[in-house]
């Protein structure tokens, strides 16, 4: 929770403790996301039991809104069984499609934004940011700006020449 060589004070709330440099914070972040990708997850998605179909689910003859057609209620497990088959089947082409095409390039495209996240914060080695008020400021200066908006916007430069107007 060092924020340099000089401790740097929170011009928000006064603080300290966990002010550090920016990069430094990207960095980790970048780190921690990189980690989180490569372990599986804590919880994976819990797969619904296999339905089994039977004479428990259907009784012929029944009148539990069957027509009373001869075999009706072998026709309603047959369109059960293919709704099943059919779930199962697109639902494999989704997740082949997911972990072939989308992923990567949903990785690609979060591993660009932290590249050029990382690259705006070294521009900046000046700009402490406050874990407590989620805000950056520069030492010695009491305007303060939130990460989010210096992450998105288009002019940081301006961003940073608005921390030191007094």
């Amino acid at each position: 929770m060092n924020a340099g060589p000089a401790q740097a004070t929170c011009p928000r709330c006064g603080r300290v403790t966990g002010v550090r440099a920016l990069p430094e914070v990207l960095a980790e972040l970048g780190r921690q996301a990189s980690q989180a990708r490569r372990r599986p997850a804590a919880n994976p998605p819990q797969r619904s039991p296999a339905r089994r179909y039977g004479q428990d689910d259907y009784t012929l003859g029944d009148d539990q809104g069957d027509s009373g057609l001869p075999g009706q209620g072998l026709a309603d497990i047959g369109a059960a069984v293919a709704a099943e088959v059919l779930r199962r089947t697109v639902g494999r082409a989704l997740k082949k499609h997911y972990q072939e095409r989308v992923a990567p390039q949903l990785q690609r495209r979060e591993d660009e934004l932290r590249r050029r996240q990382l690259e705006r914060a070294q521009r900046y080695p000046d700009l402490r940011y406050c874990a407590d008020d989620r805000v950056l400021f520069l030492t010695g200066y009491t305007r303060t700006l939130p990460l989010e908006q210096f992450l998105i916007t288009d002019q940081p430069d301006a961003a940073v020449a608005g921390l030191r107007a007094p």
